[in-house]
């Protein structure tokens, strides 16, 4: 049975394909020497490689503590914390409208800051050596220098009313 939605996306995809003119011009190889240049631009970029370092030293405090303990759900919040940085700075980094950017930022900003509490919760139940847990607050304030600079360089001229409004911050 057929709807009136069903072609909704159809209707999307067309749109979206008038958009994108330039690409038609484009060939294969051209279109993929672009997309490994962007995801080559994107993995330099000292945020992203921030996020994976804080990613590295999460991983290996998670595989570090038994499953049994009391406190492992701290270390799977941290894990989900942290393994949204780096796919948010990408979608981020792969937009050109501001709002689209901000918004991703913003959910960067309430793992990284989430990720950077656990710091308390690692010392508290003494769920790894206070070091390690110190290394991953230093890191994180490392990160958060790198993402307040990276926000920084968003484009407010890109901005477009998307009839949501504007809720986000300032840097």
């Amino acid at each position: 049975m057929k709807n009136d939605n069903d072609n909704f996306f159809d209707d999307e995809l067309n749109e979206d394909d008038e958009l994108n003119e330039d690409d038609d011009d484009m060939d294969d190889e051209e279109i993929g020497k672009e997309i490994e240049n962007e995801r080559r631009t994107l993995r330099n970029l000292p945020v992203y490689k921030q996020a994976k370092r804080l990613m590295e030293l999460v991983l290996a405090l998670v595989d570090a503590i038994d499953d049994d303990h009391e406190m492992k759900s701290a270390t799977d919040i941290m894990l989900q914390d942290v393994m949204m940085l780096c796919p948010k700075i990408a979608g981020a980094h792969g937009c050109d409208v501001y709002q689209a950017k901000i918004e991703n930022a913003m959910l960067i900003r309430y793992h990284a800051k989430s990720l950077y509490l656990q710091y308390h919760t690692l010392k508290m139940f003494k769920l790894c050596d206070d070091n390690y847990a110190e290394l991953i607050r230093n890191e994180s304030i490392i990160f958060r220098n790198l993402f307040l600079e990276w926000v920084a360089t968003f484009d407010k001229s890109t901005d477009e009313d998307d009839e949501w409004g504007n809720f986000y911050f300032e840097v």
